[in-house]
């Protein structure tokens, strides 16, 4: 379980903090991208008070950990993995970066328990539900401090799971890097063409059939480029069968996966960027989207008002001839005063990094083990 040279540096002085990266092993998923960026940012922080301690699914993942010289690692087994064996023994703080897990962690003197979001609730069974939350609430019973990823999480978090008034939950929004690459690559179904952009994976909660219904009533001839994973074969086959039904098959593509070098293209040559999602615990694109300088357009649900401020213009309602009216007055309104907007949004989206997000979270370790 542990580095071979693990016993040479154990026994010192310093306080030992172990760090959940296990959904590295997932590295193109939301919380494996999480991961990377949160501990390679973490990595750096030097602290002679601190020993870091990784927790990975294997010893292949180090890969994506690019300043590891000094940090020690743990690696899931058989007994770990399965909740047999606690992975947190003689640990001083243990944080639990990954809110639904079997693997138990029952002995370290201080916990942090991270919250992503409850999406489950609204898209899984009542019986399904249940059961994700009691193992929410044990987590959150063993913790000293709960962060979430957005004040709209904590409020859902408060309305579903017991926590004492005593027990802090403290707000410590994600990091965000720039999509802008310095090399960019066209995928090969994109043309010339002016276009709108989005991105996720392609699955219900994330609303993309309304943009092929508002698409109906653009009349400029821009395209619309939809790129993501195509995780749920019946919702992707109900956009396509919309497209075709809506005689847009020469307006909207969906690209499925695509690299970051391409990802980047998008972002950087699209008029807007568009994002309907229904629920969201935190909204990374839309700042990514204003990392690129774009015209931002999303739906008002969840946390995105929160993260997108008044930098975003917003849907209320999925009326497609309302959607395209927004989209119109909105472009209208970004294009009189483009370079102020462009460095407003700028400016706005640079306040979300790792570097920060790392930091937070460093204080609060200092805080817990009375550094």
């Amino acid at each position: 379980m542990f580095e071979l040279n693990y016993k040479n540096k154990y026994y010192s002085n310093k306080k030992k903090v172990l760090v959940d990266f296990e959904r590295l092993k997932y590295p193109n998923c939301g919380l494996g991208q999480v991961s990377i960026n949160f501990s390679n940012q973490l990595a750096k922080i030097q602290d002679e008070a601190i020993q870091w301690e990784f927790l990975l699914s294997s010893k292949d993942r180090k890969k994506y950990i690019g300043n590891s010289r000094d940090i020690l690692f743990r690696y899931h087994d058989f007994m770990t993995k399965n909740g047999v064996k606690s992975i947190d023994s003689d640990i001083d703080l243990f944080h639990l970066t990954h809110q639904v897990t079997n693997y138990k962690a029952v002995n370290a003197k201080k916990n942090i328990y991270t919250i992503h979001d409850l999406n489950f609730l609204n898209e899984k069974g009542e019986s399904h539900s249940q059961k994700t939350l009691k193992k929410i609430q044990e987590a959150v019973d063993r913790s000293d401090v709960v962060t979430v990823i957005s004040e709209f999480t904590k409020n859902v978090v408060l309305q579903n799971i017991s926590i004492p008034k005593e027990k802090p939950v403290k707000v410590i929004y994600n990091g965000v890097k720039s999509p802008i690459l310095d090399s960019s690559i066209r995928p090969d179904m994109v043309d010339e063409s002016p276009f709108f952009f989005t991105i996720g994976t392609i699955m219900p909660k994330k609303n993309f059939h309304t943009l092929v219904e508002m698409m109906e009533h653009v009349t400029s001839n821009h395209k619309l480029y939809i790129a993501g994973n195509l995780e749920k074969p019946k919702y992707v086959q109900q956009i396509l069968d919309l497209i075709v039904e809506k005689g847009l098959e020469n307006k909207i593509i969906l690209l499925g996966p695509i690299k970051d070098e391409e990802k980047s293209y998008l972002f950087k040559n699209c008029e807007a960027f568009l994002f309907p999602s229904l629920l969201e615990g935190f909204g990374l694109p839309i700042i990514e989207s204003m990392y690129a300088k774009k015209p931002t357009f999303s739906s008002n649900k969840t946390s995105l008002p929160e993260i997108g401020k008044n930098h975003v213009y917003y849907w209320e309602t999925f009326d497609p001839k309302y959607m395209a009216k927004v989209l119109k007055e909105g472009l209208e309104d970004f294009n009189k005063d483009k370079e102020n907007k462009e460095k407003e949004i700028f400016e706005y989206a640079s306040q979300f990094t790792w570097e920060k997000n790392a930091e937070e979270y460093h204080q609060l370790y200092k805080d817990l083990l009375e550094l």
